[in-house]
């Protein structure tokens, strides 16, 4: 139900909300995967990819071979890469 909670906040842009909710619901069913996974989708939305990629892999750690797993793998690979990724200087403002 939390999850479920969550996800509507994420949809509504409400990221911290979604996050509250998904902790939650953690903390009701510390084993639920799908929670991990999205967990990892609004932390990402936020800037905090160290956190999602920990999000997904306890996902993937819990479902290794779940529905949403190749797409868990997907997302810690792109963050990683990202992270290696030197950061652009911002344009000088005009």
């Amino acid at each position: 139900m939390r999850t479920d909670l969550g996800t509507s906040y994420k949809r509504l842009g409400q990221l911290d909300k979604a996050i509250e909710q998904f902790d939650k619901s953690l903390e009701i069913a510390p084993d639920h995967a799908t929670t991990y996974f999205n967990r990892g989708v609004v932390l990402y939305l936020k800037g905090e990819s160290d956190q999602a990629v920990k999000s997904w892999e306890k996902y993937l750690e819990l479902e290794p071979d779940g529905r949403l797993s190749m797409v868990a793998r997907d997302h810690i690979e792109r963050s990683k890469a990202a992270a290696k990724q030197p950061k652009q200087p911002k344009a000088a403002a005009q």
